[in-house]
């Protein structure tokens, strides 16, 4: 983007919108509700996928042969990801109401929430723009995004992102093993 006339845009409205709604609201939420809200969801994750691996045959095996052949992967998946998402929330949800009644703390956590939704909104803005390259290239950025005033900012920091951490996508996919089709499909050996 070489000497682009930049102007006040419907994307600079945008952008501060989200970053000052992400703000506000982790405002409210104090930052130990805002991590742990996100420890929360991971550990919901990592739990599904463990359950998956783990009991993914004998729960296909309890589902009706009628059904489709995922469902049981679906059940599991979703009962588990819920379990363990509630069960961290409601731990981090305890720990948040003991530091806001701690009036010194609390305020302290409020505010470093602020900053991280702040942070947050901004980290939103960046990957937006590392997924808009993905899907048209930089040079047919829309008009009203690639002549806002902020629209630099987040494209310098989504290339960053890039140069910094090549392949990160990739690496991140290859990182996990592949779920291969069960060896027994309701109970019957497919070897």
């Amino acid at each position: 983007m070489d000497s682009v006339q930049t102007s006040f845009t419907a994307f600079d409205v945008i952008v501060v919108m989200v970053i000052v709604v992400s703000a506000i609201m982790s405002l409210s939420r104090g930052l130990v509700r805002e991590t742990s809200s996100i420890i929360s969801f991971l550990a919901g994750i990592v739990a599904a996928y463990a359950m998956l691996l783990l009991f993914r045959d004998p729960v296909r095996n309890m589902v009706p042969e009628s059904w489709p052949l995922l469902t049981g992967d679906a059940i599991l998946v979703v009962v588990s990801f819920i379990l363990v998402y509630l069960l961290a929330a409601g731990i981090g949800q305890q720990l948040s109401r003991l530091i806001k009644s701690t009036p010194e703390i609390g305020l302290i956590d409020r505010i470093a929430g602020a900053i991280f939704g702040g942070l947050r909104g901004a980290l939103a803005v960046v990957l937006f723009v590392l997924l808009m390259h993905m899907v048209i290239p930089e040079e047919t950025t829309p008009s009203f995004i690639a002549k806002s005033k902020l629209y630099p900012y987040a494209n310098g920091a989504a290339t960053w992102l890039t140069q910094n951490f090549p392949g990160f996508v990739e690496k991140a996919q290859d990182s996990i093993p592949p779920l291969e089709p069960s060896g027994t499909t309701r109970g019957l050996n497919t070897d």
